[in-house]
């Protein structure tokens, strides 16, 4: 069962973790994909506001597919996502619209299982 949290009621000492944040993305309709990449933005922004370091694979994947017609798939996407989450000590899964069914976050969720990593949720505005 899925547990949503407040960051400004987080551990001190956590600030120093490098926070993975897990959010949807692909979509058919642009400007849900659009909406989606905003809330990636707004969440990695109030985490880093907060003091926490953070990495959003949205952020360093859209735009690149957006600009250079990469895809927008999770298979093409994985293995870096894969790479880059084993270096974070935590993942925040963002519970937007969608969440539980982008394969994407499925996925991300699981792999942080399979290496240890703890999985935190939050809505969408809850910092």
């Amino acid at each position: 069962m899925k547990r949503e949290y407040s960051l400004k009621d987080s551990f001190k000492d956590t600030k120093e973790r490098l926070i993975y944040l897990s959010s949807p993305y692909s979509h058919e309709d642009e400007k849900i994909r659009k909406l989606r990449y905003d809330i990636a933005c707004e969440t990695t922004a109030d985490l880093l506001t907060l003091g926490f370091l953070v990495y959003s694979p949205i952020l360093h994947s859209a735009p690149l597919a957006e600009s250079y017609s990469l895809p927008r798939i999770w298979n093409f996407w994985e293995r870096i996502d894969r790479e880059m989450l084993s270096r974070c000590q935590e993942v925040l899964v963002v519970t937007v619209d969608g969440w539980r069914e982008s394969e994407g976050v499925q996925a991300e969720i699981e792999m942080a299982k399979e290496m240890g990593i703890p999985v935190r949720y939050t809505a969408h505005g809850v910092m």
